[in-house]
């Protein structure tokens, strides 16, 4: 998509801060925010998978202390992103960080992504979450001898002791791991499932 026939975003659909930082109060100007717009109309809108009539979002700076923002400091151009948009087919969304570099362009920040969570998307990761709870239920009924990764297929690691119950897919896509009280139900833990890469198959 060429920067010339983008459709910029308004300036108006984000709220910018309030920064407490004077650096960012000063940082975070018409030159700034072009640039971001310029960014979210390349990065954001070739994802979308509807018609949106409106876009809200916020910008703030995740490290928002004048300490922080020193002539060599490594944290003061990072910014938390949200974003949505809305249309009449549904809500597409984002949560991120991202950095604003020196050459006055925005990139994601390293180990955060620009994976837009559109309608079609939402659908599929909630069927995904479902088949990954249908194949953990099986391993507790003991209704399956050799567990597959419902996702990618892979042979599953799994641990049914009477302290812990652990599943895991060895190529990432989730991970379930809970512990048991006494009587051996599932007492606290987590379920953790992969973020989607920006090229996955949609």
């Amino acid at each position: 998509m060429n920067k010339e026939n983008i459709t910029l975003l308004p300036f108006a659909a984000i709220v910018y801060g309030p920064f407490n930082a004077e650096y960012h109060r000063l940082a975070v100007n018409d030159t700034f925010k072009r640039a971001l717009s310029e960014f979210l109309a390349l990065t954001l809108l070739p994802q979308l998978d509807h018609t949106f009539t409106d876009a809200t979002g916020a910008l703030t700076a995740c490290f928002d202390e004048d300490r922080f923002c020193g002539p060599n400091s490594l944290v003061r151009d990072c910014f938390r992103l949200e974003i949505q948009f809305r249309g009449p087919d549904g809500e597409s969304s984002i949560k991120t960080e991202i950095a604003y570099g020196r050459d006055r362009q925005f990139t994601a920040r390293p180990g955060h992504s620009l994976y837009l969570w559109t309608p079609f998307r939402q659908r599929k990761r909630q069927m995904q979450q479902k088949a990954v709870q249908s194949t953990v239920d099986a391993i507790l009924d003991k209704a399956i001898g050799r567990p597959l990764c419902p996702l990618c297929s892979a042979a599953l690691q799994a641990i049914d002791s009477p302290a812990l119950f652990d599943v895991v897919c060895p190529n990432g896509c989730f991970n379930y791991h809970f512990h048991r009280d006494e009587e051996g139900s599932l007492l606290h833990g987590h379920f953790f499932m992969a973020s989607p890469s920006m090229d996955a198959t949609e």
